[in-house]
C-alpha cells in the first residue's frame, strides 16, 4: 500500500516531467524545474482542488500567509531539500521511479497535473508570487489565516471538508 509519502513523491516526479515539457514545447529543450517549496506546495494545493479526491491523501493543510500548505509534504520537503533535482539529474521520466504506480491515487495526479499544464493561467509556468495570490482566493484558506492573525499566531489548521465544498478558482 502507498504511503502519503509515496504519492508526494509521485507527484514530485510528475511535476518534474510536465514542467519539463512546458519548457521544451517554449524553449526546445528541457529544462531542470527549479521551483521553490512554496511553488510546489501551491501546485499540489491546485492539483488538490482540480482532483478533489486527492483531498483523502493530501488532508493536513495550514493556512499560512503565503497560502495553503499541506504539512506532511512540506515536512518530506523540509527533510529531502534534493528530491526534485535527483529526479532531474536521474531522468526520471513517464511512470518511474517505484513510487509512480497506477493506481487511483497516482491517475488522479497525472489527470489533475495535466490539467494544471494545458490551464488557461499555465500555472506550470507562473512564478511564486502569482501562485500565491491565486491561493489567496479561496475562503478556505482566508478564514483559518485571519483566524491565525487574531491569535497573533502565524498559522492555522485548514478545514479540508471546506476545501472540499469550494468552487475551483482556477
Amino acid at each position: 500500500m502507498q504511503t502519503k509519502e509515496d504519492y508526494f513523491k509521485s507527484f514530485l516526479v510528475l511535476l518534474n516531467n510536465s514542467y519539463q515539457d512546458v519548457a521544451e514545447e517554449h524553449t526546445g529543450k528541457r529544462a531542470y524545474p527549479k521551483l521553490t517549496f512554496v511553488e510546489i506546495m501551491k501546485l499540489l494545493f491546485f492539483t488538490c482542488v482540480l482532483e478533489k479526491k486527492l483531498l483523502s491523501t493530501f488532508d493536513e493543510w495550514v493556512a499560512l500567509p503565503k497560502g495553503p500548505v499541506e504539512d506532511d509534504s512540506y515536512g518530506f520537503l523540509k527533510v529531502n531539500k534534493g528530491f526534485m533535482q535527483e529526479c532531474h539529474e536521474s531522468g526520471v521520466s513517464g511512470n518511474a521511479p517505484d513510487c509512480c504506480t497506477d493506481d487511483e491515487v497516482t491517475i488522479l495526479l497525472k489527470e489533475a497535473i495535466s490539467s494544471l499544464k494545458g490551464n488557461e493561467n499555465e500555472l506550470l509556468r507562473r512564478k511564486e508570487d502569482y501562485l500565491v495570490e491565486v491561493s489567496h482566493r479561496w475562503e478556505a484558506w482566508r478564514k483559518p489565516f485571519m483566524e491565525a492573525l487574531k491569535s497573533n499566531r502565524r498559522a492555522s489548521a485548514m478545514d479540508t471538508n471546506e476545501i472540499l465544498n469550494e468552487r475551483c478558482y482556477i
